[in-house]
């Protein structure tokens, strides 16, 4: 676009802009295979951890569970409990003509 004759200034210097906002992302996407990479050899890092927590896990709330049965009341619900939603509000109907 820059070797077209006759542009207004404002169209150039728009031009030079985009391009070097260009180069910028070009520059930024050469990083994304070494990222790509890290991300791969993390991933079986992650994964050999997520037995044993949901194990633990798993263990808490058999725990929460029995201690209700010993008498701590409500403990499994405050623990692991979801929050209710807060109702809608209810439309009113139209009112007839």
């Amino acid at each position: 676009m820059l070797k077209r004759k006759g542009l207004s200034k404002a169209s150039i210097d728009a031009a030079k802009a985009a391009g070097k906002a260009a180069r910028g992302v070009q520059a930024e996407l050469a990083a994304i295979p070494k990222l790509e990479k890290a991300r791969t050899a993390a991933m079986p890092r992650r994964d050999a951890l997520a037995q044993a927590w949901e194990t633990a896990f798993a263990g808490l709330k058999r725990a929460a569970r029995a201690a209700e049965d010993d008498g701590a009341k409500g403990l499994h619900g405050a623990l692991f409990g979801r929050a209710k939603a807060s109702p809608k509000p209810k439309k009113k109907a139209p009112e007839p003509k």
